[in-house]
């Protein structure tokens, strides 16, 4: 008899298709081998990622924390949503666990990104009697009978997924896996459930520019099946005659002309567009619209996305992330309605997956429409996490590897400082620091290469040390150590998501339960929609950061711009620091920060604000000044600073 029989078997029942972000009730059905199972005998099922919703177990009264079995107790008012079941003729009691996070070890120097995903794992000890072959023990995760139903399918779609199961039926925490574990499973996108309307935040009267209108799912995935698509009315919200659009077509994303007669050219008011579906009862209202017929555009990217090729196991062929990165730049483009981005997965650069990678950019690079950049992901955990992004067009070539002594999972040419040197004197390669509270030492910076850092992702906001808007530990002061360092280094706003969806912006939807923020947008100040307008502005620095809105963003010393470094050469002349912002919701706060310190907080009702705010104290060569803007939905901005330079005072 084998051991595989010895240990039993695993049925798992749920509905088909599994739907993105649905509630879901799925049986576990685990029948005892013919070694039988001892009394405290324990079986444990791991959810297929942290993603999904936690299993939620009834709760013992804590003074009944010591009893065993039929003698224990449990709490009538703790939400319940998985629950366990004995089918035996044997008096046991089921004891149903769950532990978060329980990661089984890892069995090669890379994770095995099919088994090793950390995950919620549900474990039930039978107790009171033993459990003798064929007797079976049924989990219900998502049990219809606890109201309101609270377990969920995790919220994107996914493939080669699996439950795990493992029995100890010896009770001697020797843990076997049992006949059908793992148990594959794919997630799918659902039907389309809402849709989404972007129009060019600066809009030229002579462009023909176009509104981008997308369908997603509920949860903002591409939509299956693709929506038949009849009619559609787009008009300006202040009340203009809607223009009809008679596509009919089944399609999740389309462009439409941008009405001309919608603007006066140079307005400082706002344009918002609506969409309405009549036929699917959808509708939207677009990002604010200002149309300037001089002066720079904005755009708004992401330039940390990551693909199925994100921290890549080339032995399981899988990775931390979904979606290739053709269909990565395709969400991107069509359904996020972004303007440039850039897959940058975890040591693309030194696996054969390169190739795929940046043929994937320079293939779906459109300059003027939506740009994309070579990239990848390097860093040692030490000096912190790079991003690196190429201008160029010529296919960079990859690297091959020397693993680090003391850790073979680790690269010598991922170090950072090796990055750096491997750089220098490159004008068209950028290492944007991410994490910069986590990972990372400010000692190890590189000036010409690193001109933006990245402020804001889904791990949550690197402004400044302390708890706000960031739940992990720190190794470092976050950009504002940065500042106070003298270092002269912009801002942007990024994704870092693990579900091939850069762009999405949802507040806890990701692979790991630590990554509880939205995602963050890059804003770009710049003259062209290229890759060589795009990173001029970088390296000028003419940039700022949202949590994922398009909300528009200017800040001015002097008519410099954000990223400037003014020369002031009168010390005692005030300063007037000009503030501009068209909000996607109504505004809540915009605070002024000099030198790291809040000197002035504007209080603001409306979705638009023109403020200046004088500086009368004496200039001090180095000073820096940059804003935090907070509507009333909770959405933010952190744009670049501005930096004084006062002739003769440098220090």
């Amino acid at each position: 008899m084998s051991p595989t029989n010895d240990c039993g078997r695993i049925d798992i029942r749920y509905p088909a298709p599994l739907i993105a972000g649905q509630l879901v009730t799925i049986r576990f059905e685990y029948t005892v081998g013919q070694a039988g199972m001892v009394e405290n005998g324990r079986l444990r099922i791991g959810m297929p990622s942290v993603a999904w919703g936690p299993p939620l177990v009834p709760q013992y009264y804590f003074w009944s924390e010591y009893a065993k079995g039929k003698d224990r107790k449990y709490t009538a008012y703790d939400r319940v949503n998985t629950t366990a079941q004995i089918d035996s003729q044997a008096a046991a009691t089921p004891l149903v666990e769950s532990e978060p996070r329980f990661r089984k070890p890892w069995t090669t120097p890379q994770p095995d990104w099919i088994r090793d995903y950390d995950r919620f794992w549900i474990t039930v000890t039978a107790e009171d009697a033993a459990l003798g072959p064929g007797d079976k023990i049924i989990v219900t995760y998502g049990d219809p009978s606890q109201k309101p139903l609270t377990a969920r399918v995790q919220g994107f779609p996914e493939t080669d997924m699996c439950f795990l199961t493992y029995a100890d039926v010896l009770a001697d925490g020797q843990f076997k896996e049992v006949s059908g574990s793992p148990t594959m499973l794919n997630v799918y996108a659902g039907p389309a459930a809402r849709i989404q309307i972007v129009t060019p935040s600066i809009y030229r009267s002579s462009d023909a520019a176009k509104v981008r209108i997308a369908y997603t799912d509920q949860v903002h995935a591409r939509p299956a099946p693709t929506p038949l698509v009849e009619t559609l009315a787009l008009h300006c919200i202040s009340g203009d005659e809607p223009h009809s659009l008679h596509p009919n077509c089944a399609t999740a994303a389309l462009e439409a002309d941008m009405d001309p007669r919608l603007f006066s050219a140079n307005d400082p008011q706002p344009v918002r567009v609506r969409v309405v579906d009549p036929g699917l009862g959808f509708e939207a209202t677009s990002n604010p619209t200002l149309c300037r017929d001089d002066g720079y555009r904005l755009f708004f990217g992401v330039l940390h996305a990551h693909s199925q090729f994100h921290c890549w196991n080339p032995q399981v062929k899988k990775g931390i992330s979904c979606n290739t990165p053709e269909e990565c730049y395709q969400y991107a483009r069509d359904i996020a309605g972004l303007d440039f981005c850039a897959v940058t997965d975890t040591g693309s650069i030194l696996e054969d997956i390169w190739a795929d990678t940046i043929d994937a950019a320079q293939n779906m690079n459109d300059p003027g429409r939506f740009v994309t950049f070579q990239g990848t992901e390097v860093g040692d955990g030490v000096h912190g996490d790079r991003n690196v992004i190429f201008a160029g067009d010529v296919p960079e070539p990859g690297f091959e590897s020397v693993a680090l002594e003391d850790d073979p999972t680790t690269a010598l040419e991922m170090q950072t400082p090796r990055v750096q040197q491997r750089y220098a004197g490159r004008e068209d390669v950028i290492l944007m620091p991410h994490h910069t509270k986590m990972w990372l030492t400010w000692d190890c910076y590189a000036p010409a290469l690193e001109p933006v850092m990245e402020i804001y992702s889904i791990w949550g906001s690197g402004e400044k040390s302390g708890t706000e808007m960031w739940p992990l530990r720190e190794t470092s002061g976050g950009a504002q150590e940065a500042w106070a360092r003298g270092y002269k280094i912009g801002v942007v706003g990024g994704s870092d998501t693990h579900t091939g969806l850069p762009g999405r912006s949802i507040a806890g939807c990701d692979r790991d339960d630590f990554m509880i923020y939205k995602a963050g947008y890059a804003a770009v100040w710049c003259n062209q929609l290229t890759r060589q307008g795009i990173f001029e502005a970088l390296k000028a620095r003419r940039c700022y950061a949202t949590t994922g809105v398009r909300t528009i963003l200017e800040t001015f010393i002097d008519d410099h711009p954000m990223g400037s470094d003014v020369v002031w050469p009168d010390p005692a002349k005030p300063r007037q620091f000009r503030i501009n912002a068209w909000a996607t919701d109504a505004l809540d706060t915009i605070n002024v920060v000099k030198n790291n310190e809040h000197v002035h907080t504007f209080r603001l009702q409306n979705d638009e604000a023109q403020l200046v705010w004088e500086d009368k104290d004496e200039a001090r060569d180095g000073d820096w000044y940059y804003v935090r803007l907070l509507q009333r939905d909770g959405d933010l901005a952190w744009s670049s600073p501005i930096w004084l330079t006062v002739p003769g005072r440098q220090h």
